[in-house]
């Protein structure tokens, strides 16, 4: 079964992937309505992080996205 084919390549995600970083360390975890602020709205906001990390999957017609996983597991790991 071949894997998910992610929409976001490396390239496009990176500034948002930097943003999120930048975030953590600052407040030590991260929310969806952070994306309402500055540098998240911004650059896009949370319609553009879910943009970019959607998942095209041929299993399931239709796109998934990965965005909340990556967040809950983010922050999970933050807490550990």
């Amino acid at each position: 079964m071949p894997a998910p084919a992610f929409h976001c390549i490396y390239g496009a995600a990176n500034p948002m992937l930097r943003l999120i970083k930048d975030h953590i360390a600052a407040m030590s975890g991260i929310e969806h309505d952070d994306y309402n602020f500055s540098p998240f709205s911004e650059d896009g906001g949370l319609q553009k992080a879910w943009g970019l990390f959607s998942v095209s999957n041929s299993i399931s017609s239709g796109q998934n996205n990965e965005l909340d996983s990556l967040l809950a597991e983010i922050n999970q790991e933050l807490i550990a």
